[in-house]
């Protein structure tokens, strides 16, 4: 994990990464193999996948296994700890391709109907999914967002993306008039911009935090009428681009 932080990677990849050794370690483990990178073969590796199709993880989950594994032996190789690389010949396997339907225009006014918006979690969450539906942002740059980081006069969102990229993404006027609202409303807290109260904490990632479930529950449990794609970050950038 050190070697990852030396490479400016960002929490969530870190995390991802993490997560990923973990599952491999589990698997190794259970069909009794050697889980010190040392003693790992290749045979080894290409029966981990196996197993991993066995228990039924799918194709997506193996996959990010796999690219796990080879940044991690290609890197020991690198530095000189392995004499060659047992991942190198493990091949991704098929995942389904799934396309993922956008929003309409007319679609995306029924989840902006649902949050309750004289409350001020409903108020929040209804400038969430604009912001999400103007900006096609992702989960992670939108909740990093910081009140310096919003320029209302000039509609536009400064954001840290993948591998500490700084870039702009810009708002419409419906959006911004929801932001300066939100931003009276908020509280004194100085940081980022959404917050699970007026002048509480930051709000965090939908997997490890209750805050922001009124989004995700609101699109993922119960869909809109009409709308046959959930409501997901990954489904806003669909819609925005």
């Amino acid at each position: 994990m050190e070697s990852l932080t030396q490479r400016n990677l960002s929490y969530y990849t870190k995390r991802h990464h993490k997560l990923n050794f973990i599952g491999v370690h589990k698997i190794l483990t259970s069909l009794n193999y050697p889980t010190a990178p040392i003693k790992i073969t290749t045979d080894y590796l290409k029966k981990t996948i196996l197993q991993s199709l066995r228990i039924e993880l799918s194709p997506t989950t193996i996959n990010h296994y796999i690219r796990t594994i080879q940044q991690f032996f290609a890197f020991l190789l690198e530095e000189g700890y392995l004499l060659e690389d047992p991942a190198k010949p493990l091949k991704k396997v098929k995942a389904p391709k799934v396309i993922i339907e956008a929003f309409t225009a007319e679609q995306a006014k029924e989840p902006l109907a649902m949050p309750n918006k004289k409350t001020f979690v409903g108020f929040r969450d209804y400038c969430i999914m604009l912001v999400l539906l103007d900006t096609g942002l992702r989960l992670s740059e939108l909740l990093n967002i910081h009140l310096d980081d919003i320029d209302l006069h000039q509609r536009k969102i400064k954001v840290m993306g993948k591998g500490a990229k700084e870039r702009y993404v810009f708002f419409n006027t419906t959006t911004r008039d929801a932001l300066k609202k939100y931003k009276n409303v908020r509280g004194r807290s100085l940081y980022h911009s959404f917050l699970d109260k007026p002048g509480g904490w930051p709000l965090k990632t939908r997997d490890n935090t209750r805050q922001i479930n009124s989004i995700w529950t609101t699109g993922r449990i119960k869909k809109c009428q009409g709308i046959t794609s959930y409501f997901s970050p990954h489904v806003c950038q669909t819609f925005h681009s």
